[in-house]
């Protein structure tokens, strides 16, 4: 549990608003060009002799905050929840091609359903290795009735397997990581504030992302 008595989740809750916060205000600093010259205290102005110290100061606070929301958000697994999500999605679209495929194999090779069945070996992290969620995965058709099947020992090999190569399970971790971003929770309670402190830090470095996009739309 945090020093503040808060629970983990809590605690991660906080340090998302606070991110989120530094991070806009960060981007809206440097996209807008503003320059503090002055300060006001208590109806008292002050003058700031170097204004540029601003600009140190929002950098000193946005990567204390970063830091503060990467140790929250890994203490409750957060990052890990968004990984796992979109590994769920990925092995449902590969075994759904899988299974897809096969049987429509299967049917040109005038295979009746009852004479084979699908079976993937897999381990517990699906159809992965080595917690790899892009490496090849295979497929086996075995079949249930073997008088039926047997009688045609090249067309079994033909219609038995299949496999995934390095780009066919790279598709399916695009088109998952995809779903996952535009239909899944994870994406948007754990991921974007990571988004945001990254559009913030590039225009804290001085690429100016947000002034080339505002130019480029005031063009079309």
């Amino acid at each position: 549990m945090p020093d503040s008595g808060k629970t983990p989740k809590d605690h991660f809750i906080l340090q998302r608003r606070n991110l989120i916060i530094i991070s806009l205000c960060a981007i809206f600093f440097k996209a807008a060009k503003l320059e503090i010259d002055k300060l006001n205290f208590f109806g008292n102005q002050t003058s700031i002799g170097n204004p540029s110290i601003a600009i140190w100061c929002i950098t000193g606070f946005f990567i204390y905050f970063l830091w503060r929301y990467y140790t929250a958000c890994r203490d409750i697994g957060g990052v890990s929840k968004f990984y796992r999500s979109v590994c769920d999605k990925q092995n449902d679209t590969m075994r759904n091609y899988i299974l897809s495929t096969l049987h429509k194999r299967a049917q040109k090779a005038a295979i009746a359903k009852d004479a084979y069945q699908l079976n993937l070996p897999q381990d517990e992290d699906g159809f992965t290795t080595k917690g790899n969620i892009v490496n090849p995965a295979t497929m086996y058709l075995h079949p249930s009735n073997e008088q039926k099947i047997t009688r045609d020992a090249a067309l079994q090999q033909k219609v038995g397997s299949i496999d995934l190569n390095l780009l066919q399970t790279s598709a399916h971790l695009v088109r998952a990581t995809i779903y996952c971003i535009l239909n899944r929770t994870e994406f948007g309670e754990y991921m974007v504030p990571y988004v945001l402190a990254l559009w913030a830090g590039l225009e804290l470095s001085g690429l100016q992302l947000t002034e080339g996009l505002v130019a480029r739309l005031a063009m079309l």
